[in-house]
């Protein structure tokens, strides 16, 4: 039988109860505490990954300029990413 990751982003585990997790359109993510960042970092890299806002978030990817058709279309796609 494969062993579980009881770590592993989304999962339950024996740190976090129901309380200390919610649900979030792209799945459960923990409660930040002042013992849990690791943990609460990288579900969120995941969960932003999903929402294809991790480069938003971490600054690789800047709003879009421009007042071309395509400009305004892309900077509505980054507003609702970010």
């Amino acid at each position: 039988m494969p062993e579980t990751n009881t770590n592993a982003p989304g999962s339950s585990s024996a740190k976090s109860t129901d309380s200390e997790r919610y649900q979030t359109k792209y799945g459960p993510a923990i409660m930040l505490t002042r013992k849990n960042y690791d943990q609460w970092k990288e579900t969120f890299e995941i969960l932003l990954n999903f929402a294809d806002a991790w480069d938003i978030v971490n600054g690789t990817e800047e709003a879009p300029t421009g007042n071309t058709q395509s400009a305004v279309a892309a900077r509505t796609d980054f507003r609702k990413r970010s």
